[in-house]
């Protein structure tokens, strides 16, 4: 994994050699930029400008496989007319692309470096169908100089989104190349978007050694009602049971608050959660005892309908792909379950978790997307609007956040989710285009490894793999299990009164955890999802009491420009103690996050345009 920053002047139609001096001001920039990142690659940096000066690619490398300088970067195409930076890891299991390439189209690879399939595969299908042959995790941009007066370039992202990638010009602000999206940037400036893959589901219708070189990491927070994990030493059993060695992160208050700001600063983005605090600090234990790859999990849940909110849009509709299933034959069952869930989910994520009560969203647009519920589990990440000064709450007054989300989301999706997946498979689908790719990924994932030059390879999120799994009927996936011992299983969310025994009805990630069987413990079988999650109840002027004091202050609030200053002195006040208002501790974590972002990056206060105009924000 690396880090890359790249320079293109938009409109290169009048090429002329740069000078020395523009050269070297352009390198300058890019080596800047690259020092930013230095973390994401430290073990070499390479720059590469063309001739004139349009286009500069820098790239910072974590060598991992090929430690050879032959894999630095950027690379280049034996003719030395396409060049490229790619941040991550290319997937060719067995050498299979790399042999074809050499032995079916003569491609001749300089080096060993998986990232030279990039180029070798361009070269061979163009853009964007080069990217449907790559398989792994990565960002890239690609410069094309072939055709004197039609060069491109070419920007794409993984699948899932795993490693990030931004871009900027001088009329637009900073935007997010998509999930499996590609951008082009034409001769004069022009640019095109386009996806090359997709996620689909089905219709509806229808060994002693390895152990010794294995260890686990894993994270121990302090004690906090049923949303932590400390005190449950079940990673531990697990690790011994199966032969390998575990390391933990122990994370105390003192730790969290040290480390908020860096963390946010890392992830480039608010979280309302201290999870990424501890995911970040996580991150240093691989590194402290020699290692540079790890594998992780993220994937399972969104493939395998693993959250217990999926249960939602199990019941939405009978899977008819199973019919003789009690939920596909049982429908006044299944409206009665879906009933005591949604309620139960209201009190779990709203009132015990804090998380972000916005109401019930528009019913016309649930009817858009088949009465998914997906928009309803999704909206309670978000900030509600009472945080926000008052001219942002008039300009976002009746805001549908199910709508934006719909808008996001591609015409052919769309339509599937209106009349051909069912709802399990749309709900999967509006999850992992939303808060899987830009709050999970983000302030869970690659930013918090990369922090430390930690590789790590989340093999859940292989597009092969969804591909086959997206094909299982939803029944394997989530199954309803009413057996009363069921009840009895640990783990889950913390659901309450006459809710309880709803939450304990289903077995999430049923089909893998059969395919697991074999290799786990019998207890880690039968344990429910546990979200990873921090505890939100802290103590009155303890340590992160006092660090959200001391970063929310009110002249950091009001220098945003479109924080409510009133709002957030309440929450200083609500948010800690036994009493505390778990909502305003979530605020807190917001607006603290949003202020260290601004002092880190420099970011001007938002200032209110007018209707016409627009805001800052």
């Amino acid at each position: 994994m690396c880090g890359i920053c790249v320079s293109v002047r938009l409109d290169r139609r009048q090429r002329q050699t740069a000078s020395d001096e523009e050269r070297a001001n352009l390198e300058a920039g890019l080596s800047k930029g690259l020092d930013f990142i230095a973390h994401r690659g430290p073990d070499a940096k390479g720059i590469w400008v063309n001739e004139d000066g349009s286009v500069g690619l820098g790239h910072n490398r974590l060598s991992i496989n090929d430690l050879s300088e032959s894999g630095n970067q950027p690379h280049h195409s034996p003719d030395n007319k396409i060049h490229a930076v790619i941040n991550g890891e290319i997937y060719d299991p067995n050498d299979a692309l790399r042999t074809e390439l050499e032995t079916v189209h003569g491609y001749h690879f300089p080096s060993h470096a998986d990232t030279e399939l990039v180029i070798a595969l361009y070269t061979v299908y163009g853009a964007p169908d080069f990217l449907t042959h790559l398989r792994g995790e990565f960002s890239l941009v690609l410069y094309d100089e072939r055709v004197p007066g039609a060069e491109r370039i070419i920007l794409a992202r993984d699948r899932f989104g795993i490693k990030p990638l931004f871009y900027t010009t001088l009329f637009h602000g900073v935007q997010k190349v998509s999930p499996a999206g590609w951008v082009e940037v034409g001769v004069d400036g022009s640019i095109k978007k386009g996806w090359y893959w997709d996620m689909d589901y089905k219709d509806k219708l229808g060994n002693q050694d390895a152990t010794k070189r294995i260890c686990c990491f894993s994270i121990e927070f302090p004690t906090d009602d049923n949303f932590n994990e400390a005190g449950v030493d079940i990673a531990e059993r697990t690790a011994n049971w199966l032969g390998v060695q575990i390391l933990k992160k122990r994370m105390d208050e003192e730790a969290l608050a040290e480390n908020f700001a860096d963390s946010v600063y890392h992830c480039e983005h608010h979280n309302l959660d201290l999870n990424s605090v501890g995911k970040f600090c996580l991150s240093t234990v691989p590194r402290e005892h020699g290692f540079k790859v790890v594998l992780t999990g993220e994937g399972s849940d969104e493939h395998f309908a693993g959250y217990p909110f999926f249960a939602l849009d199990v019941l939405g509709e009978p899977d008819l792909a199973m019919p003789d299933t009690t939920l596909a034959s049982d429908n006044a069952l299944r409206e009665d379950l879906w009933e005591k869930t949604f309620e139960g989910l209201k009190g779990v994520l709203t009132s015990r978790a804090g998380w972000f009560n916005h109401g019930i969203p528009d019913p016309e647009t649930f009817r858009e997307i088949n009465n998914v519920q997906m928009p309803f589990v999704t909206q309670t990440w978000q900030a509600t609007l009472d945080l926000f000064e008052p001219w942002v709450r008039e300009q976002n007054a009746g805001y549908n956040w199910a709508a934006t989300q719909l808008a996001q989301t591609q015409p052919e999706a769309r339509e599937k989710i209106r009349n051909k997946w069912h709802t399990l498979h749309s709900s999967q689908y509006l999850w992992s285009r939303s808060l899987l790719a830009n709050n999970l990924l983000t302030c869970l994932g690659d930013r918090t490894e990369m922090a430390h030059s930690i590789e790590a390879r989340p093999p859940f999120l292989d597009h092969v793999l969804s591909e086959y799994v997206n094909g299982l009927p939803p029944t394997v996936k989530m199954v309803y299990t009413p057996d009363e011992k069921n009840v009895a299983r640990k783990g889950g969310l913390p659901w309450s009164g006459s809710t309880k025994r709803v939450g304990s009805l289903f077995s999430e990630k049923w089909i893998l955890r059969e395919a697991g069987k074999p290799y786990i413990t019998q207890e880690l079988y039968d344990r429910k999802k546990h979200p990873y999650v921090a505890p939100n109840r802290w103590p009155k002027d303890g340590p992160i009491h006092n660090k959200l004091r001391g970063i929310c202050t009110r002249e950091a609030v009001e220098k945003l420009g479109f924080v409510s200053w009133e709002v957030v002195q309440k929450a200083l006040e609500t948010g800690f103690g036994d009493d505390a208002d778990g909502t305003a501790f979530r605020k807190l974590l917001v607006v603290g996050g949003l202020v260290t972002i601004g002092e880190r990056f420099g970011v001007k206060r938002a200032e209110f345009a007018g209707v016409n105009g627009g805001s800052g924000i």
